[in-house]
């Protein structure tokens, strides 16, 4: 798999060592930021069945940061890609001015650096009178809960702001296609249209020139394939999925 971010000075001698430097990166990855969104599904999976306060805070701080990380991932990879910047500043007005996620932002915030998130959890009774399950909301305290927040359930809060995060997600991936999948890159129309030279790919990637010329001899479209077939697609079907389980 292509290591995500890798930049090469082709300019001077690196002894056959990759460089990293300033100029723009060979290939751009939305990878690990897919990962990051799993990981914040899974930590949610943890506080929808959670009846110990103390373990659905620790759940509850690693949700909030691994969803965080999934957009500070997204805005370093894609950092250098024309248009980006623009994209990422109506991107941050958005976020900023939508109350479930400027809640998050600030919850994240607070938990890293001040103190410790308020929740308060209750028990619901089954009929039977047996013990049901535990009930968490957010409460006011050194921050204040939105209204559309108060009185919402922990899991089902954050079940919203995972699918708001994987939205914005979805929307930076279709606006730069070739930027956000290496996949994507390397196909014909990605490598046409980022004008990618695939020299370069194949230093990237570590492969032997003999094994490409053995396989593809001078074809540079053969050689495009066989390079394609070493990098991993982004899983936007699993982001997309993500995406849509606020309603759930």
């Amino acid at each position: 798999m292509v290591e995500e971010g890798t930049r090469l000075d082709r300019s001077r001698s690196t002894g056959g060592r990759r460089r990293r430097t300033s100029e723009k990166a060979v290939l751009t990855s939305l990878l690990l930021v897919e990962e990051k969104l799993l990981e914040s599904e899974y930590f949610l999976g943890r506080i929808a069945i959670s009846n110990d306060p103390i373990h659905l805070r620790y759940d509850l701080n690693a949700f909030v940061s691994a969803c965080r990380v999934a957009f500070f991932l997204l805005r370093k990879e894609l950092a250098r890609v024309d248009g980006f910047r623009d994209w990422v500043k109506e991107a941050e007005r958005r976020i900023d001015e939508d109350d479930v996620q400027a809640f998050f932002v600030r919850l994240r915030n607070f938990s890293q650096k001040e103190g410790r998130i308020q929740v308060h959890g209750q028990m619901s009774s089954r009929a039977d009178g047996r013990p049901g399950a535990w009930r968490w909301i957010f409460v006011d305290g050194s921050l204040e809960v939105p209204t559309v927040l108060k009185g919402v359930q922990v899991a089902t809060a954050c079940r919203m702001y995972l699918a708001r995060t994987a939205t914005l997600i979805l929307e930076c991936a279709r606006r730069f296609p070739y930027d956000a999948c290496p996949w994507m890159a390397l196909s014909r129309e990605g490598v046409r249209e980022r004008q990618l030279d695939l020299n370069r790919i194949e230093f990237v990637l570590g492969i032997p020139k003999e094994f490409i010329r053995a396989t593809a001899g001078n074809d540079d479209e053969q050689r495009r394939i066989i390079l394609q077939r070493h990098v991993d697609p982004v899983a936007y079907r699993e982001i997309e999925r993500l995406s849509q389980i606020e309603g759930n």
